[in-house]
């Protein structure tokens, strides 16, 4: 619960779900970016918004 109080886009960390498929990795990201949008910053481009979120990358093979 205390990822929701988004203090660690103020420390500038990062977050990172790791689990099986169907777990909820993908909803626990996309509640912490509605949190973020209801608050400020909607519409920016990604290199200027303080939340980036990066889903699915696993499937990417690493080695390439």
């Amino acid at each position: 619960m205390s990822l929701f109080d988004l203090t660690f886009i103020r420390q500038k960390g990062n977050v990172i779900f790791l689990g099986p498929p169907g777990v909820g990795k993908t909803h626990l990201a996309i509640s912490l970016a509605s949190l973020k949008a209801g608050r400020k910053g909607r519409g920016r481009s990604y290199y200027k918004s303080a939340l980036v979120i990066v889903d699915e990358v696993g499937y990417t093979p690493i080695d390439r």
